[in-house]
């Protein structure tokens, strides 16, 4: 009889030791789980703060474009590429023009790239 109690002893506190582990494991799924996901936000955010810069170069390219276009100073197919300030950014512009804006074979464009550690944002003109 006193044999029987001791062993009845021993399979309670495995069982405990066994429910234990297993709470922990299911524990830390969802941390990793959860973990992961603001990760990911985290990054996105990171994205998102580059991007910005990169569509203001982009439009400060455009509106480069156009005060040239503004001053007839543009020469048709031009391209120009500046770099803003101490900010990394900076913008590709290429255009192409017509003389006669009436003519539907040869619309006039621009197209502006923004660049902000190597984030590019496009602004088209037509």
């Amino acid at each position: 009889m006193k044999f029987l109690f001791l062993r009845q002893k021993k399979e309670k506190g495995s069982i405990a030791l066994l429910l234990t582990f297993l709470i922990l494991n299911v524990m830390l799924i969802i941390i990793f789980g959860l973990s992961n996901i603001f990760i990911g936000q985290l990054k996105t955010s990171a994205y998102i703060n580059r991007s910005a810069p990169a569509l203001y170069a982009a439009d400060a390219g455009a509106e480069f474009a156009l005060y040239e276009y503004s001053k007839e100073a543009m020469v048709s197919g031009s391209e120009t590429s500046v770099i803003l300030g101490s900010s990394n950014a900076s913008f590709d512009v290429t255009w192409d023009y017509n003389i006669l804006p009436s003519d539907p074979d040869y619309p006039n464009w621009i197209i502006s790239n923004g660049n902000y550690l190597n984030i590019i944002r496009r602004i088209t003109i037509q």
